[in-house]
Formats: structure tokens, C-alpha cells, sequence
């Protein structure tokens, strides 16, 4: 099928939002502070669009619409974040938080189809609308056009405690926080012959657990050694749009039908991650070498995909949110850098990457009418390494960069993917010393390989260079630049 689609879009906006901030240090060393605001928005769309459907199979259907969509909305809201922190001894914090949030919404999607209109013709100019309400009204699509009010109010009680010990500049701390989010809502939808109220009451708990554990050493009264290591847990939980929840039909968009009316669960997320870093100083305090490694897995339960259907003979899909287990990412990294020389003039620097993503979707087979849950497994590998000379006013940096991505897929017309991106180059900028002007130029050579398309594989050497002088005392600078002089890309890089 082909489709064309004019459009024009008007609008306006305005609010206000207030807030009130308070805080205050007790005599007894603990801590309060208040933060409230109440915010006020008010905003009005007009959307002119021109759509004209040309079904290429035959059926001699063809769709032409001249739609206009007028959306009013208004909305209040009022936060209120509180915090109180009692510090007690042996190195036992305790922290208080409530946050309290009340939001009240009011929407309208008036959705008129201007070509059901009597008397009004293909040729009318876009953005003209019929002179009388009486005579917009008999295009009005009232399946398509409703009307919303939403009622929220957010209860979030978060307890934080904190142990930790110094001593000689090492370090143990153990934090454990542990919020709730109390939520009641009140959803009043009207569309049609549809008008439904809905309320969602939940209590979502989340949590996360961190340590930290750093250590400081001397060696010969010439160099000075630093460990730290930090774990990390996370859960977090998240609801689906409770409009997501209501039995609606929308086929404003004639190829595209979405569907409501399921009933979603809200997504859990679990992320437990680690991070360990060494670095080597000068009696100083200057770098010589770090080193660190991270590590993150995350898993996710209950996201929310969209399954949808084909009909052939029209064309048209029809969408719907549901629910899908066991997506997960495991990610880690290796990054390490040095100073060649005492004068800190030459310097190089490795990161050293590493992804697996098991990604779930609905996916539709070739031939099929209905989507099936379909997992792709994501490889990635990669490296950047750069060597850098550096010295007052001038600075050089030879840089390169490697990745390879593995994806496949359980779908039999699933086409396994491995492909190379890679790049290499110099930049480098200088700073006349008297007149403060920096001439910055980078020349870099873009690789890929791997692709299904020829028009994907290329080489492409880009160069790019600036110039800028500051006035004012550095207040105010002036900078051109140029980009990709030897017109290298193309409008598909």
C-alpha cells in the first residue's frame, strides 16, 4: 500500500510553577529540609493533516481523509520533598525521607474528519476550518475523540541507613535504602459509548544495598597506592499507563489499530553491579597509572512488548501492550591509563568493553498474521585506545577504535549479524599564546564491514576543523567550524 500525509500544526502554551525551599542544621547536629512547589499548565494543540491511503492490491479501496484535531489540556500538580538526617555515633547515620505528590489532569482529543463535512471539497486549503461549530461538528469521529481526567496522588516514605568507618584515609561504608511508593489513582474515560472510571491502589517496594571499601598505602616514601571497591544492588518497579488498562479501540490511523484493555503487570528491574579501581600517585597526588573494572548485570520481569496482528487483504496491523519475562544484559568493562613521563606530557589510555543483551519482543514470521515472542542475542565487543602528547598550548592525540557485534535470533528468517565498526585518526588543537586563538583540526577514517547492505560497508575520511578567538576577557568567543571538508558522508551515514 502507499500512503501521503500533509501536515500543519498550531498551538499554545503557557504556567507557572512555585516552589518554597526550607532548611535548617538542629543543635543536636541532625539535619531537616523541606523543598514544595505547586506548578500550573494549561496548553492547546490544533493538528491540520491530509492523508491519502492507495491500497495496491486490487481492491479498489482507496482512503482520503482531511482530519483535524483539536486537544485542550490542563493540569495541576503539588510536591512536597522532606528530609530529615539524625547523625549518630559510631558512625551510624539514619536518614528520613517522605515525599508526598498530588497531580490532577484534564485532557480533551476533539478528532474531526473535515472531508464528512457537507459541502466541504478535496481542494480546500490545509488549515481551513467550516465557518459555524454546527458545521465542524458533522465531522466530528467520535470513536476516535475523548475525553480524560486523571486523579493521582503519590505517597513515597524512603528509610536510609548508613555505617561507615576512617581510618588513616581507608574507608568501609554499608548503606542500605529502602523506599515505597504508595500510589492511588483515579482514571474517568470517556469516548463514545464508552465511559468507564477506573482506580489503581499499589504499594511498590524498591530497595538498594551499597558497599564501598577503599584503602591508601605508601611505598618507599615515593609513590602512593589507592584500592576501592563498590558493590551495588538495585530493585525498582514500575507500572504501565493505567489508560494501557481500559478496554479502547483507537483506529484513528486506518493502518494502525491499537488496542487497550489488558491486564499488564508492573515491571520489576534487578540490577547488581561491581566496580574495583587502582591508581598509583605521586607523594604529590598525581596520577601515574589507574586501572578499574566494571561489571553490571540487569534482568528484567514483566516488560511491556506490543503483540500485534496482520490482515493481508487490508493491510491493517492491529497493536496491543503485553507482557514478556526474561530479558537481561550482562556488561563489563576494563579501562586503564598511564602518564609515560615525568613531566606528564605523554600519556595513553585503553577501554576494553564487552556486552550481552538477550532482548524479547514480539516478532511476526514471514507468511504469518500474528506476532510470536521472539528473543535476539546480542554479542558485543569492543576496544578504544588513544596515545596523547600534551604540552601548555599544544595538544596531540593519535586515537583508534574496534567494535564487533555478533546478533542472532531464534526466528527462522532471522539473518545473523556480524559486523566490524572501526575507526582511526589525529587531532590535535593549538593556542597562538599572544592572540588567544585555537585552531582545532581532526582527521579521522570511519570503517564498516559486515553489513547486509553495500551501501553500509564504506570507508569514509572525514576532516573537521575550528577556529575560535574569546573577547572580553574570555566572556565572550567567537568559533567557526567546519565540517567533513572533502564531503565524505553521505545522507545515509
Amino acid at each position: 500500500d502507499k500512503s501521503q500525509t500533509q501536515s500543519l500544526l498550531r498551538g499554545n502554551e503557557y504556567g507557572f510553577t512555585q516552589r518554597v525551599v526550607y532548611s535548617k542544621e538542629l543543635n543536636s547536629g541532625d539535619y531537616f529540609s523541606t523543598q514544595n512547589a505547586f506548578a500550573h499548565n494549561h496548553q492547546t494543540s490544533k493538528d491540520f493533516n491530509i492523508y491519502q491511503l492507495d491500497y495496491l492490491q486490487g481492491t479498489g479501496m482507496n482512503d482520503f481523509r482531511n482530519r483535524y484535531n483539536l486537544s485542550p489540556s490542563h493540569d495541576n500538580g503539588f510536591s512536597s520533598y522532606n528530609e530529615y538526617t539524625m547523625n549518630l555515633k559510631c558512625g551510624l547515620s539514619m536518614l528520613f525521607n517522605y515525599d508526598f505528590w498530588w497531580e490532577q489532569k484534564h485532557k480533551e482529543q476533539e478528532r474531526y474528519r473535515l472531508d464528512q463535512v457537507s459541502g466541504w471539497t478535496a481542494d480546500q486549503a490545509l488549515g481551513m476550518l467550516p465557518s459555524t461549530r454546527e458545521h465542524l461538528l458533522q465531522g466530528l469521529d467520535r470513536g476516535n475523540s475523548y475525553t480524560e481526567d486523571r486523579h493521582t496522588i503519590s505517597n513515597r516514605p524512603k528509610f536510609t541507613l548508613s555505617y561507615g568507618k576512617e581510618r588513616d584515609g581507608n574507608q568501609n561504608k554499608v548503606k542500605l535504602i529502602l523506599p515505597v511508593n504508595i500510589v492511588y489513582e483515579h482514571e474517568h474515560y470517556q469516548r463514545n459509548q464508552l465511559d468507564t472510571s477506573y482506580v489503581r491502589r499499589s504499594v511498590l517496594p524498591e530497595a538498594r544495598v551499597n558497599y564501598e571499601w577503599k584503602r591508601n598505602k605508601e611505598q618507599d616514601g615515593k609513590r602512593r597506592f589507592e584500592k576501592s571497591l563498590q558493590l551495588t544492588y538495585d530493585l525498582t518497579n514500575r507500572q504501565p499507563d493505567i489508560q494501557s488498562l481500559l478496554n479502547i479501540r483507537d483506529d484513528y490511523d486506518p493502518q494502525r489499530i491499537t488496542l487497550g484493555g489488558n491486564q499488564l503487570k508492573h515491571q520489576q528491574d534487578h540490577k547488581l553491579s561491581a566496580h574495583f579501581e587502582r591508581t598509583k600517585y605521586t607523594m604529590r597526588w598525581e596520577e601515574i597509572t589507574r586501572q578499574a573494572f566494571d561489571v553490571e548485570y540487569r534482568r528484567q520481569q514483566n516488560a511491556i512488548a506490543t503483540g500485534y496482528t496482520y490482515n493481508p487483504t487490508t493491510g491493517v496491523y492491529t497493536y496491543q501492550p503485553i507482557n514478556v519475562h526474561g530479558g537481561y544484559t550482562w556488561s563489563n568493562g576494563l579501562n586503564y591509563s598511564r602518564n609515560l613521563d615525568k613531566k606528564n606530557r605523554w600519556s595513553v589510555q585503553s577501554n576494553a568493553t564487552s556486552s550481552l543483551h538477550h532482548s524479547l519482543d514480539h516478532t511476526m514470521f514471514t507468511g504469518e498474521a500474528e506476532s510470536h515472542l521472539n528473543a535476539v542475542n546480542t554479542l558485543t565487543v569492543g576496544e578504544k585506545a588513544y596515545i596523547q602528547y600534551n604540552k601548555d598550548a599544544l595538544n596531540l592525540r593519535a586515537t583508534g577504535s574496534i567494535s564487533w557485534r555478533h546478533s542472532e535470533g531464534k526466528m527462522v528468517d532471522f539473518e545473523t549479524l556480524d559486523a566490524f565498526d572501526y575507526q582511526y585518526g589525529l587531532n590535535g588543537y593549538y593556542t597562538i599564546p599572544k592572540l588567544k586563538t585555537t585552531l582545532s583540526v581532526d582527521a579521522t577514517m570511519y570503517s564498516r564491514r559486515g553489513y547486509g547492505s553495500s551501501e553500509l560497508n564504506t570507508d569514509d575520511f572525514v576532516l573537521n576543523a575550528s577556529l575560535s578567538q574569546p573577547f572580553l576577557k574570555g566572556k565572550l568567543i567567537a568559533r567557526i567550524e567546519a565540517f567533513d571538508l572533502l564531503h565524505q558522508l553521505s545522507n545515509t551515514q
